[in-house]
């Protein structure tokens, strides 16, 4: 039996409301479910609107400010700049590609990167 997405609400007060577990979380909270392997949703509690891009956008950002930077800072610049529909679309596809090749990798050959591995095969 597959488990539920958790339910996280998240208020205009700023904070996370955990509803399976009936308790207040924070970002590190968040982290460590997703590290953990556990799917949830993030909800605006007045809208009802999916906000998890927003929460993981978030969480990414206290990363890069913790300086445990994973995202180059030209790859920032040329994301906001060509932020359009074509270049949407080439990220999406392009980003879940690499990462499915890097979650394969790690899997099946230990912590190896993923990126070098490819790099290798395509010769």
């Amino acid at each position: 039996m597959t488990e539920e997405k958790m339910i996280i609400k998240k208020y205009s007060n700023r904070r996370l409301y955990d509803t399976h577990n009936s308790k207040y979380i924070n970002l590190e909270d968040l982290t460590a479910f997703i590290r953990s392997g556990k799917d949830f949703v993030v909800i605006d509690a007045k809208t009802k609107e999916d906000i998890t891009k927003v929460i993981l956008t978030q969480i990414i950002m206290e990363e890069e400010k913790n300086k445990k930077s994973i995202l180059p800072l030209e790859f920032l610049k040329q994301l906001i700049k060509y932020r359009d529909e074509a270049l949407h679309d080439f990220f999406q596809r392009f980003l879940s590609t690499q990462y499915r090749d890097l979650h394969e990798c790690a899997e099946g050959n230990g912590r190896q990167d993923a990126f070098t591995h490819r790099a290798l095969m395509d010769r």
